[in-house]
């Protein structure tokens, strides 16, 4: 496990994933490297699941904005969880924008429904 955060984050396979995800004996600050490794090779999902496990709410409030750029609503809503930090209407708004225009209609939907029910 040496110098794994400094490695692409495509060279973890799904075992050495698992066992890290499970490993209690890992340093925080490695799971920060491997979470940003994730996010520079852009699996934001992964980025968040290894951050979490750091505790690194920099690094995941870091990656709202893009989260927010790429109208991704599940995302958003995970790192909010994890944070544990209210829905901001504004983002929400701003997510549903940009998750139609990028076609991801779903994610528009439900960020207006959040959104519409935060202002009732």
């Amino acid at each position: 496990m040496k110098n794994r955060g400094e490695s692409k984050a495509s060279r973890l396979d799904c075992l050495e994933r698992r066992n890290l995800m499970n490993s209690r004996e890992v340093a925080p600050e490695e799971l920060v490297q491997i979470g940003r490794a994730y996010a520079e090779a852009g699996f934001l999902s992964d980025a968040v699941d290894f951050w979490a496990m750091a505790e690194d709410k920099e690094g995941l409030q870091g990656l709202l904005i893009q989260i927010i750029d790429e109208g991704d609503f599940f995302l958003y809503r995970r790192i909010k969880k994890i944070l544990n930090q209210p829905f901001d209407p504004s983002d929400l708004g701003r997510l549903a924008e940009n998750a139609e225009r990028l076609g991801k209609y779903a994610f528009a939907q439900q960020a207006q429904n959040l959104a519409a029910s935060l202002a009732t």
